[in-house]
């Protein structure tokens, strides 16, 4: 049978997807939502919606001003309106991919930069037991790097410090006493650990047998 449209006709792959598309969107502006990011629940409040290729889009506020996004399939799946429902299945999830939590991490020693011009934005780079090295530098995300030696885990101590002190934009920095507390590192395919966001779009590494 040949699939045959005339000009202003529907195929039939146009008349299934009409009868699939939502009337109007699931959700409505006001509601607060729930996303599960790998093993983390964000929260915010559905703020815009706009339709594309018959499923709505949301854009949801967060307490912190950035925005949360999703699809409809999303909604139930990664998004939900009910908070313990969202915590319950993120629960669920803690044991799935390969993550080094902050509260098992431990310094030895640490150096933070706040900019001069912006006390509240604060650098950090922290010399971390087991070769490890967590830094945070404006405006990157948080990164943990595992080397085989001591001496290695030392000499990229030092190296982020000289990159954060000798900034390429020339930002004046000064030396605070005031630390960042240290997140859970996920492991990105990339090969990188970091915070939870930036490997669910760089794809995160599974434990053995672990599904999302």
């Amino acid at each position: 049978m040949v699939d045959y449209e005339c000009e202003g006709n529907m195929t039939i792959f146009d008349y299934l997807d009409e009868l699939n598309r939502p009337v109007e969107p699931e959700l409505s502006k006001g509601t607060t939502v729930y996303k599960l990011i790998l093993d983390v629940v964000e929260n915010g409040v559905i703020d815009h919606t706009w339709e594309l290729r018959g499923k709505y889009e949301y854009a949801a506020k967060k307490p912190t001003g950035t925005f949360i996004t999703f699809w409809s399939p999303d909604i139930g799946d990664t998004v939900f309106t009910d908070k313990e429902a969202a915590y319950t299945k993120a629960e669920s999830l803690r044991n799935t991919y390969k993550v080094i939590r902050g509260k098992d991490m431990e310094v030895i020693k640490e150096i933070n930069f706040a900019r001069s011009d912006f006390k509240n934005d604060i650098e950090s780079v922290k010399l971390l037991k087991g070769n490890m090295v967590y830094f945070k530098k404006w405006p990157c995300y948080p990164f943990l790097e595992k080397f085989e030696t001591e001496k290695q885990a030392e000499k990229r101590y030092k190296k982020c410090i000289d990159e954060i002190v000798n900034d390429i934009n020339n930002i004046k920095k000064v030396q605070t006493d005031e630390s960042l507390p240290m997140q859970d590192m996920y492991l990105a395919r990339t090969g990188k650990w970091s915070r939870y966001d930036y490997v669910d779009f760089n794809h995160p590494v599974l434990v053995t047998g672990g599904t999302p």
